[in-house]
This record gives C-alpha cells, sequence and structure tokens, in this order.
C-alpha cells in the first residue's frame, strides 16, 4: 500500500499525518507527508492520498480525475468543523467561504473521511457518509520527555493557546485574577498569543509567543507548569474539539483543569475530577479547582500521576499511537481491499 499526505501549516499536520505516516512506515506501509502540492507524480504512484483542509482547487480536481480513471483513494482528514453559522473563531478569516466551499465540496468526492471524536464525526456524516473515527494518539516517542521542576516557590499556573481561543480564555480571567490576589505565590504562564494577556491585568505573569510544532513538546516540558487550564465555551465548534490538551498536560505530569465541553465526554473512557483531571464549569468552579490544586501539592502529585499512567500506560494501549496504529492500517486497507 502507498500513501500520500497533504498537510495544514498547524499542529495538527503532526498529530493527524506525520506521526501516522511514521507509524504506518513501521509497519512495512510506504506512507509519507509530501511538502509539494497536489502533484501528478504522487497522484500515479500513490494508491491512497489524504489531504487536510485542502484548498487547492486544481489539485483536488486532478485527484478526482485520478480517482475516476485509475482508482485512486482519496482520504479528507479533518479534525475541525468549519460551520461559517457558528460561533467559529475562523469565521472572520479571509476567503474561509472559498475555503469551506473546497473543504466540503473534497469531503462529498472522497472515498473516506478520517476524523478525531464521534460528535464530529456525525457533523461531517452530512457531506459523506463514510466517516471513520481514528481518535488522537501520542507519539510517545517526540512527547515522553524530561519534565523540568519547579523550585522557586511559586506555583505556576499554565494556559497554552492561540488568539482563536479568546473567547474560551474570558471564561477563566476572572477566577485567575481572584487566585492570584489570594495567593501572591502564584504566577500565570501564557504561551501562543501576547494578546491573552489583556485579559489578566495585575496577575503576575510571563508571556511568550508559540513554537514551532517540532519544538513544542520540548517547550511544554520546560515550562515547569504545576497546574494547566483549557477553557472550552459551549459551543459547537469546541464540541468538536479533541481532548488534545489533556493528552499535552498529561505526558508532561500537569494536573489539568478541564471545561466539560469536551473533557465529560464518554468517548475518551476518562474519569475526571480526582482521578486524572478535575473538570470546571463556570466562574466559582474554576475558582474552587485552582484553590484545592494551590493548597494540596499531594492532590496535585495523585492526579498528575494518575493521568501520566493513562497516557503511557499499557491497559488498552494507553494513549500511544504506536499501540494504536492498526486503527489507521485498518481504516486504509478497507479502501484498498487488502488483508493486514
Amino acid at each position: 500500500m502507498k500513501i500520500v499526505m497533504y498537510g495544514n501549516d498547524s499542529g495538527s499536520k503532526f498529530w493527524r499525518l506525520v506521526d501516522p505516516a511514521k507509524y504506518l512506515s513501521k509497519n512495512g506501509i510506504e506512507a509519507y507527508v509530501s511538502e509539494e502540492g497536489i502533484n501528478e507524480y504522487e497522484a500515479n504512484w500513490a494508491d491512497i492520498i489524504v489531504v487536510q483542509s485542502c484548498t487547492d482547487k486544481n489539485g483536488i480536481a486532478y485527484l478526482y480525475q485520478m480517482q475516476q480513471e485509475k482508482g485512486l483513494k482519496i482520504v479528507v482528514e479533518s479534525d475541525d468543523y468549519f460551520d461559517l453559522n457558528d460561533d467559529s473563531p475562523f469565521k472572520e478569516e479571509h476567503n474561509l467561504h472559498d475555503a469551506k466551499f473546497v473543504i466540503t465540496q473534497t469531503m462529498k468526492i472522497a472515498d473516506l473521511i478520517t476524523t478525531t471524536t464521534d460528535y464530529l464525526a456525525k457533523k461531517l456524516s452530512k457531506f459523506n457518509k463514510n466517516v471513520e473515527v481514528l481518535p488522537n494518539f501520542m507519539d510517545l516517542e517526540r512527547w515522553d520527555l524530561k519534565k523540568l521542576k519547579n523550585n522557586d516557590g511559586t506555583i505556576r499556573i499554565g494556559y497554552l493557546g492561540s488568539i482563536t481561543h479568546l473567547e474560551d480564555v474570558k471564561m477563566i480571567s476572572e477566577p485567575v485574577k481572584r487566585i492570584s490576589k489570594e495567593f501572591p505565590e502564584v504566577r500565570l504562564i501564557l504561551m501562543g498569543d501576547p494578546r491573552l494577556a489583556e485579559f489578566f491585568e495585575g496577575v503576575p505573569m510571563e508571556v511568550m509567543n508559540g513554537v514551532p510544532f517540532e519544538a513544542y513538546p520540548a517547550k511544554l516540558h520546560s515550562l515547569r507548569l504545576d497546574i494547566g487550564l483549557a477553557p472550552l465555551r459551549d459551543t459547537e465548534f469546541n464540541k468538536c474539539k479533541s481532548n488534545i490538551k489533556w493528552q499535552e498536560y498529561s505526558v508532561a505530569k500537569v494536573p489539568g483543569i478541564f471545561s466539560p465541553t469536551v473533557y465529560e465526554s464518554s468517548s475518551f473512557h476518562i474519569t475526571f475530577d480526582g482521578n486524572v483531571g478535575m473538570i470546571a464549569e463556570n466562574e466559582e468552579q474554576w475558582y474552587r479547582c485552582l484553590k484545592n490544586y494551590i493548597i494540596c501539592k499531594p492532590l496535585r502529585k495523585d492526579i498528575a500521576s494518575r493521568a501520566y499512567s493513562f497516557i503511557t500506560g499499557t491497559s488498552k494501549g494507553g494513549y500511544s499511537l504506536e499501540n494504536h496504529i492498526t486503527r489507521w492500517i485498518s481504516a486504509y486497507n478497507k479502501l484498498t481491499q487488502q488483508v493486514v
């Protein structure tokens, strides 16, 4: 089986294409992520083409031609829901209407759509009935690094996210300010977009830009976080998200607080609140969860340890992509009617 993948410029390219291609190759499948645009040579070589958020109209038209003439299989990989009628952070982007049209038309002609969650799969099924859920798993060779310890007497609370999460960040602004006044040892660590700092006036903080995804796992482990935050409003766009932030914090042994929007989903088979993380639904709950973590260091260590074990453990394969790559192999084999 020969697979060529075309990605976008975001971190999802690594989660959804680069790392799976690595483990597909380790299992004897010729798979790689192309750094070129869709082209005749690769389309003729491949059995399967995987495209992620592709807006190349000419390239998609050529793939469709090859699909009809050669039997090339087209897979659309999508980990977001681009419905412009929703409260989407991308709705103001230039030419997004054109991009949405190309993406959705590509979904309609695809032989398969692969995505991250059951909820998003149901949304995408209106474009194509053949949808396969391949959850996000971690390449532990990339992620499982040594965490630097925080030994300076501060409590480092982290939020890592881009400006697309502007409205989500507003949910934790007042609880963090309240905690900061009560516990002067608290330091807020913001990484992603410096503009987010304006919502935390008066809070001692460190603000830094994001880094390329290749450097992100090492950067996360170097931040010396004691607590991680992942607020998400209850919108359709956010409901289609996966539990990536929990995975990132957990592999770095950082206990987290999460909105129920995604993290209470039974799809992940995770029990929060005292097991592998805490859930906060409103400002008062965010404050109380933060306070519980701050005043009880053993609680932080206990939850972080359990979450890390859940990620790396052998029960049901943990969250190791290497242990779950057979799901990708099975999905692609169905398209080419090969036997594993």
